[in-house]
């Protein structure tokens, strides 16, 4: 987004930029969670500019209340931002007024101990097995050339087999491809996990490193772009997806992240620890994994309400 010189003051200015310096380079921020936080940051800059009359300053910092940070957010929420987006401007806000407190800038307890605005959690969007078998038949199907097609069914055979991230996927070298004893992940916040391969998982893209028709050295990227040059991107490969998907009239929710889903879903419902599917996933928290739990209740009602000779028509 454009940005408004005359919302901040240059201090202020100043401390954003050291602030966000600090989250890519000892805190292992993404490249996107910075942008976005930036942006967070503006449009609260200009809210203020507009609601108080002058730049965001020290004074303005200090001063803020927070019956002027929910005016913030009510603002977001009549421009319909998404909600996600609403938590995420408090979540910024926080965040800066914390490191504002550390390094001993602006002191403002108000802001710092007001919650989060309340998000529903969504489900998981896991696919039924027989969709994952299905998917992945067709995506090997698709009139490309074999090389491209052997490389799309590799790579959605890695995502469920293994419960990668697409990005997780992409960044892998040949070096790191999966092998029998394993591969090791570098995932968000750069955290490395070691998770077990199934052995179809290491044949389909070995089938695919013989098939491609580019040099395959060690430090080389796994999953190339049908020109050889750049590496397979994942809007490339989610609109593959998207083309399977309408084909066999599945649920818009089959994206490359529904095969991770589908992945714990499927450990779970098969009888898989909590703890190990977090460890397998690579979440910080147990919280985020036991969403799963709710998307398996989800089914066993579902079989249920389908199955027992009693059960309420829904």
């Amino acid at each position: 987004m454009q940005t408004d010189p005359a919302a901040l003051s240059p201090e202020v200015a100043g401390w954003i930029t050291a602030w966000t310096v600090r989250l890519r380079s000892l805190k292992n921020y993404s490249a996107h969670t910075i942008i976005a936080y930036q942006n967070d940051l503006q449009l609260f800059a200009q809210f203020m500019r507009g609601y108080q009359g002058g730049a965001v300053s020290r004074h303005t910092l200090e001063n803020l209340t927070a019956r002027e940070v929910r005016a913030f957010l009510s603002e977001m929420q009549r421009q319909e931002k998404k909600r996600t987006s609403i938590a995420r401007a408090m979540s910024c806000l926080r965040s800066f007024y914390r490191y504002l407190h550390q390094q001993k800038l602006v002191t403002n307890d108000k802001i710092l101990s007001m919650p989060s605005p309340k998000l529903q959690q969504p489900l998981p969007k896991a696919m039924l097995l027989e969709d994952v078998e299905s998917l992945i038949a067709a995506i090997a199907a698709l009139p490309v050339e074999n090389w491209v097609a052997q490389r799309d069914k590799a790579l959605a055979l890695l995502l469920y087999g293994c419960g990668l991230r697409i990005s997780e996927g992409l960044q892998l070298t040949v070096a790191q491809k999966p092998t029998a004893a394993g591969l090791k992940v570098m995932g968000k916040g750069q955290k490395e996990r070691l998770v077990p391969v199934l052995s179809v998982v290491v044949q389909e893209i070995e089938a695919y490193l013989k098939m491609r028709p580019f040099a395959a050295t060690p430090e080389s990227v796994l999953f190339l772009g049908e020109k050889g040059g750049k590496p397979l991107t994942a809007g490339v490969f989610q609109k593959r997806i998207q083309a399977v998907r309408r084909q066999l009239g599945l649920a818009e929710t089959v994206t490359p992240h529904a095969l991770r889903h589908s992945f714990a879903t499927h450990i779970l419902e098969s009888g898989g620890d909590l703890r190990a599917i977090q460890e397998l996933l690579g979440h910080e928290t147990l919280t985020t994994t036991s969403r799963y739990t709710k998307v398996n209740t989800a089914h066993l009602t579902a079989v249920y309400n389908k199955s027992h000779p009693r059960a309420i028509p829904q």
